[in-house]
Order: C-alpha cells, then structure tokens, then sequence
C-alpha cells in the first residue's frame, strides 16, 4: 500500500470524509476487523463484528492486543484435542513472529460461555520503507460452517460403518433351538466343503482359540441376560488345517420372547486377520518408538535440568538474548544483580532496558551491529554497581546472529560476598557452640541459672575450658555473684567430674592452719598436730578440682608455697622430708582487683600470671535484669518446695525486684526470697516486698510529676525518670533495651533525646 493506491488528501474536509467512509465501510464487512500499532501493540481500530465476536461491550481503542483477545471480552484459544490452550495461543500470539502474516483457526469463549469458532487472517502494514508500522487482523466467525461440516462427518462416519460391515459371512441363530444357518462362504473362509461345518453353538466354541474364548462366550451370553439389542466381538477361530483367522462378528437381534429375552439373532463375520495382523505390528512398532521417546525425552530432560542447574547455579549473571535482542532467559544471579524477576524481563529488548533505566549502555546491540564477542564495563544505574560484561554472539548455519549470551561479573559485590560469609561463618560457629554446650534444664539441675547474654556467654567459655581439662583459672566477681557455683560447673562438666571437688575459703583460716590444709603435715610437725599426720587438700583432691576462694587473702609466705607448688605439680608436707606428687586442676577466685594488689605490693606477680591463664569475670547482678527475673521464680519455686508455701509473684513485685541494685549480689536475692517465703505466709509477697526491712535500700518509685504538666510534658517527665533509673541498673543499650522490653535503637533514640547519653558513658568509665 504506497501513494498508487490512495489519493493524497491536502482538506480537513476531505480526511474526515475519508475517515466517515473508511468507518462505514468497516461497520459493515460481514468479518471483525481489529487493527493494532506495532511495539505496544495498542489497538487503533476495531469494529463492531469484532466486538460481537469478541463479546465486548466497550471500546478497544488504545487497549492492548492482549487485552482484546484475553482480558476484557473473551477468552482466545487454539482448539486441540485436549481441550483450550491459553498458554500455546498466548505464545504464538505474542511471540516474535507476530509480525509475519498468516492464517490460523481459534476458538472464542465469550463471556456468557458461549463458544465461537473463527479463522483469524493476520498480516503487516508497511510503510514505504518496508518496515511494518502496523498488524491487521481479520477475524470470520466460521461457527456455522464448523457445525455443517461437524454433520457431514457424522454422515461419513456412518457410511463408513455401512462400508467396514461389508461381509465374508452370514450367520442367524435359532437360540432356545441352538439351530444355526451359515452362508456358503464360511465353508470357504474356514477349509470345509459346503455343508460340513454345522451352525451350532457346540461347534464355534470349539473352533475358538483358547485365548479368546472365556470373554466371547461371555459377550454372547450377556446379550440374552441383559436383553441387549446389537451384539459385537473379536475373536479368533480355527481352520480345518489348524491355523487361526481374526474375525469380527456382529449382530442385531431380530426376535424376543414374552419377557424381552432374545430368541434369534442375525449377524455376520468379517475377515479381519490382515488388520490384526498389521495392528499387533503397529503395536510392536509403538512400542518401540515409545520406549525410544521415552529414553530421547529423559536424556533431553536431564541434559535441560543440567544446563537449567548449571545455569542457576553459577555466581555471575548470565543472560541469554535472541537475534533481535530480546530477552529469552536469564539466571538467578541475573534476577539479583538488576533486582527484577525473570518472568518480568522476557521478551522485553534491549532497547526496552536502556529507556526504563536498568542500565546506561548495551552490549548486546554492540555484538548485534559488530557481530563479535565484546567486553566491556556497565553500570547498572537503578543498583549504583558496575559490572565487567562480555557478549558472545551465537551463529546459526546461515551465519545469522541467533542468540546473544552476555555474562556479567561484579567483582565488588564478590569481595562483599566473601566478606559476609566469613562473618556468617563467626556468627554461625558462635551460635552453634553456644546451642549445643548450653542445655537450660541441664543448667537448672546444677543450680545454674543464666539468660542474659553476658552469662550464657561465660557459661559457654567455662564450658570449653572444661571439656578441654583446663587448669589454672581464675574466677572474678563480686561478693555473692556465685563464684563458687561456677567453678563446681567447670568440674561437673569436665572430664574430672567422677574425681573429688574440694574447696577451701583461703580467707577463713589462719596462716599456719591454711597452710597445714593446703599441703598436709606429718605427725609431730607442730603442737597440736595429728599424731597420725593428715594429707593436705592437694592431694584430697587427686584427679580432680581443687577450688581456692578468696585467693586474694592469702599471706605471701603462702603464696610463695603455692607458686612451687603449681610449678613443680608436687607439695611438701609440714615437717615432711619427701615431696608428694600432685595431680589436680586448679580454680582460684577473689572480689579483690588482684592487678591493683600485684601494684601495691599485696599479691606475688608471678603467682597472679601463674593463675591468670584462663579468666572468667562474673557480671554483677545489677546489670544483668534478666537474670533477675530468672533467678527469683528459681529461688521462689526452691523455698515453697522446702517450708511447703504456695507464694507466687505479681508482674509487679518482678519489676520491683528488677529495679533493685542488689549490692549482695545473688545470695542477697536468694535472702530476700527466702525471707519472703518464710515471713509472708500468703499467696503474694507484695507487702514483704515493700518492706524496707527486706531491701535496706528500699524500691525506687517514679518521682511524682506536677499536675500542672501537659500530657505530653508528663510523658516526657516520666521516660527520662524511666531512663535514670534503668541507667542506675545497666551499663549498656543492649542491657537497657532488655530491661525496658524495647529496641536497642529506641533506647539509643530516646537517650540522646533526653541528653543522658553521657550517663552510660559514664558507667561504662566506673
């Protein structure tokens, strides 16, 4: 179509008269006719046989073609065998080659259910540059031809069951009366003269093949039970010379008794052994084919899931283009690298990424004008990452660019990569140490009670320290934070823990006394002495623990002893003239700050580095809340179990308990509850509680705020009161967040809003 075959028309008068005549004209074509613009594939014009064939009600104008033919009217299908085909229709229409012309046969399932069968015509507009601008398609309901000939085939099906009845012998049978009549051509199919093959039922039966004779006997009897009218079988009966003929036997019955039971029967025998035969070798043959398909389409489904999997798993970005740079497929690492999913970027072109933004320049349309492999730098605008890509062309046999494989490496986010699975490894190892050492019951039973973090992180340190056999550790803390506990959970979960765990409070006793416990005495070695002579509590504690609390408070005349001693795995009984070899772990621990005690002359150096291999530092009460929590519903379920009470908390006595310094530590907790227990008698300890008797420092209460105050001021009043009195208890936002029941972030938020961020600054100093 050029400027030959339309004038040109220069008057608004005259294109609108054009556009009038052209409208009318398509009104009235007896075919839908739908005309849609290339690339978007917007619908410019759609006239009124196509709505009606379409079931739309609406305009089509500027909708797309998919929208016509799926979405706002009915629902466009190939017909198959098995039923619609959406998918198929869809491919075919929207695939690449919707711009060449051709011809098809669909179905229309409109909106009611009602169904209409078309022949679509679908052909290019061009411009005077041969390039299509345009697709017409012409839609004819072919609904009526498609019934007529739905009919003729019906009329052809019965001819062609009058044709296949053409017979190689007639037969009736007489059934009360077992009397039959058999045309003379029996005689011939079957070897015999004329007249020697009889027409009973005894003499068929036993000309069948073994194989076949239960299921026709049985045909031939259910035509008189069930008082069928038409009677049909298969089968193969013998010759006079021994072999086999198929035959296809069929019959009407002619005559009934009284009861609608038949009585005569006419039918005929057709020679059906050349189709059996070419049958049974079809079969063989498809069976064959079948086991060969089957084999090709499992070896063609492994190679796909391979190059499927091989495609997916690899870490760089792979992206397969067709010969006119649109996307066929891409991997995973694509999807993630361009931050969009793959059913949304196939069939787009390259040039469709480029106008949306994705990226700032293509290799693919370099290798499609240079046909070669290119390399070069990308960058992915939306992500703010460059990428080193490479395009390699494909050739096909005409040596036309088919496909277009790009790969895209990001190095950066490589080296991230690595980055952060090393750090996930950390993590991964942290978590699974801490998961697997720490049972909770298993603590409760030792009397371990642990759920802030601080203390399942020291749990999990004397757990391995344990588990290795490890000696010379020293426990710090302060008074009443349970020093003692965790060195017998060293014990008990070491390789020692069927050994003697012994103890000594190396403050409780005196000088020579500590001394004669510690490493023994012969009998005589002093006034007052055993006359027998004792073993010292190192080796009480042979092959086990020995456990040395308040090693700050030994004299240096004592610590001199126990330095050798350490070193030389053997001690000197008082008054003893033979060293004894020793063989136990040692556990020390003090509240004293033994580096300040080494400095002030109090404490051998080279007896704390001696002990100081392995340190353990208990955090204070007061800045583990959570352990509070725990500790006092342990303590509580202990007493009411021992003095037979029922005492139980109210949430507010836990948030009063948590709010208290607890200078005593642990043991100040477990008194408290204990005097609870044993002094309230009731089902609360509520009042126990706010007895500053039980906590000398008493519970602290939110300062009483003006009534003069706004609310919001009042809020703001009551937070920062709040945050002073948490600060008094925490030392951190991790501990203080716990304590408030909310984010690390909010904390961190709300401190600086109120100004009290030096206030942890400060306790972390302290």
């Amino acid at each position: 179509m050029g400027d030959k075959t339309l004038p040109d028309y220069e008057s608004e008068n005259e294109i609108i008269e054009l556009n009038r005549v052209l409208h009318n004209a398509m009104s009235q074509v007896p075919v839908g006719v739908v005309v849609t613009r290339i690339g978007e594939r917007r619908v410019l014009v759609a006239n009124s046989e196509f709505h009606r064939i379409m079931g739309i009600s609406g305009s089509l104008i500027n909708n797309t073609l998919k929208d016509a033919f799926f979405d706002i009217g009915g629902k466009c299908f190939y017909p198959d065998s098995g039923g619609i085909n959406e998918e198929q229709f869809v491919h075919h229409l929207m695939s690449r080659n919707h711009y060449i012309a051709r011809e098809y046969e669909a179905q229309i399932h409109q909106p009611g259910g009602k169904q209409l069968n078309v022949l679509m015509y679908s052909s290019p507009v061009l411009d005077d540059k041969k390039e299509a601008i345009a697709m017409v398609t012409i839609v004819q309901d072919i609904t009526r031809i498609k019934q007529k000939e739905e009919a003729q085939l019906r009329k052809n099906a019965h001819l062609e069951y009058a044709l296949s009845a053409t017979v190689d012998g007639l037969w009736d049978w007489d059934i009360p009366e077992d009397k039959g009549f058999l045309s003379p051509r029996y005689s011939e199919i079957y070897g015999y003269e004329e007249g020697e093959l009889p027409g009973d039922i005894k003499k068929w039966a036993q000309m069948l093949h073994p194989d076949d004779k239960s299921q026709a006997l049985k045909r031939l009897v259910n035509i008189i039970k069930e008082k069928k009218e038409t009677y049909q079988s298969e089968y193969r009966l013998r010759q006079k010379d021994g072999n086999y003929r198929w035959i296809r036997s069929r019959a009407i019955v002619t005559e009934k008794d009284e009861n609608g039971v038949p009585v005569k029967m006419v039918g005929t025998h057709q020679d059906i052994t050349r189709e059996m035969e070419l049958k049974q070798a079809q079969k063989r043959i498809n069976q064959k084919l079948a086991i060969e398909v089957k084999r090709q389409t499992k070896n063609l489904e492994t190679t796909n899931q391979q190059l499927e999997t091989i495609l997916n798993e690899s870490s760089e970005s792979i992206w397969v283009f067709d010969g006119q740079g649109i996307v066929i497929t891409l991997n995973r690492a694509a999807e993630k690298s361009i931050g969009c999913k793959a059913q949304e970027m196939v069939g787009l072109s390259y040039q469709i990424l480029l106008d949306r933004g994705h990226i700032n320049e293509s290799v693919t349309e370099r290798v499609l004008k240079e046909k070669k492999q290119i390399s070069m730098m990308q960058r992915l605008i939306k992500q703010h990452r460059d990428l080193l890509i490479t395009g390699t062309p494909v050739f096909d046999d005409y040596g036309q660019i088919s496909m277009v494989i790009v790969n895209e490496r990001d190095l950066t986010q490589l080296n991230h990569l690595k980055r952060e699975l090393e750090s996930q490894r950390h993590i991964n190892r942290r978590f699974q140490d801490e998961l697997t050492k720490l049972n909770m019951m298993e603590l409760k039973k030792q009397k371990i009670i642990a759920v802030s973090g601080e203390m399942r992180e020291i749990l999990s340190t004397a757990l391995k320290l344990s588990e290795l056999n490890i000696s010379n550790i020293l426990i710090l803390g302060e008074s009443g934070t349970g020093k003692g506990l965790l060195a017998k959970f060293v014990h008990n979960n070491g390789s020692r823990k069927q050994n003697p765990f012994v103890q000594i409070n190396c403050a409780a006793l005196p000088e020579t006394l500590l001394e004669a416990e510690l490493f023994g005495y012969e009998k005589g070695a002093f006034t007052g002495a055993s006359e027998k002579g004792k073993i010292g509590l190192f080796e009480m504690a042979k092959g086990g623990t020995l456990f040395l609390d308040e090693i700050g408070e030994l004299s240096m005349t004592v610590q001199a002893k126990l330095l050798k001693s350490l070193e030389d795995k053997e001690v000197m009984h008082l008054g003893g003239l033979k060293p004894v070899k020793i063989d136990c772990n040692i556990i020390a621990a003090t509240n004293l700050d033994l580096e300040k005690a080494v400095k002030d002359g109090l404490f051998r150096q080279d007896l704390y580095y001696r002990l100081n291999v392995f340190t353990l530092k208990i955090v204070p009460l007061r800045r583990r809340p959570e352990d509070v929590m725990a500790l006092s519903r342990f303590f509580l379920e202990q007493y009411n179990k021992e003095f037979d009470m029922a005492c139980t908390f109210e949430q507010l006595e836990l948030d009063k308990l948590r709010c208290y310094k607890f200078p005593g530590n642990v043991r100040e907790l477990q008194n408290v509850i204990k005097k609870a227990v044993v002094m309230g008698g009731a089902n609360t300890i509520n009042e126990l509680l706010n007895n500053k008797k039980l906590l000398k420092d008493g519970i602290h209460s939110p300062k009483s705020i003006p009534p003069s105050q706004s609310l919001a001021q009042r809020v703001m009043a009551v937070e920062r009161e709040m945050l002073l009195q948490a600060l008094e208890t925490c030392a951190s936002t991790r501990s203080l967040a716990a304590f408030l029941k909310t984010s690390q972030t909010s904390v961190v938020r709300k401190l600086r809003k109120h100004g009290l961020t030096h206030h942890l600054n400060r306790k972390k100093d302290d």
